[in-house]
């Protein structure tokens, strides 16, 4: 009875909260939070913003705590939501052992946010040339706008 107790929880997945196993689901496995610190409220990162400005954000909100890099990783989930969150949560522990490793990841996992932001803007702000002709103008800015398109694109995709 015994055995079948202990293989009806392996197959409804309850050995996954084993204290033992904690170090291999959590990204910061031996991080101890004091009592008083207070997390700062995030704005969240979707995923479709510019990271750049989020990964500043969140480093301003964590100044209280900016040297300690355990600190910093494991409260970036609390500045995520959506697809966003669902990506930080795929990470391991055996990749992310410093705050620039967990940095580098996301720069690298939502870096075409960057290009099309990029394209984005300089689609906004491209005017006609002195001496350009209106036919050479519109073939401009149709060139940007299929690249910017294709950018959108493949991101969706």
């Amino acid at each position: 009875m015994g055995c079948l107790r202990g293989r009806l929880r392996y197959v409804e997945g309850f050995d996954v909260y084993d204290p033992v196993r904690a170090d291999e689901i959590y990204l910061v496995p031996d991080i101890v939070v004091p009592k008083k610190f207070k997390v700062p409220e995030f704005v969240k990162y979707t995923g479709l913003e510019c990271l750049n400005k989020h990964l500043r954000s969140y480093c301003d909100k964590m100044t209280e705590v900016i040297r300690d890099e355990k600190f910093l990783i494991h409260f970036f989930q609390d500045s995520l939501i959506g697809s966003a969150f669902s990506w930080y949560m795929t990470l391991d522990n055996i990749r992310i052992k410093k705050w620039s490793d967990l940095a580098d990841a996301f720069l690298k996992q939502y870096k075409l946010n960057i290009d099309i932001a990029s394209n984005r803007t300089s689609l906004m702000v491209m005017e006609k040339g002195n001496k350009e002709t209106v036919r050479k103008y519109t073939y401009r800015l149709k060139t940007k706008q299929c690249m910017y398109n294709h950018l959108c694109w493949r991101k969706r995709w």
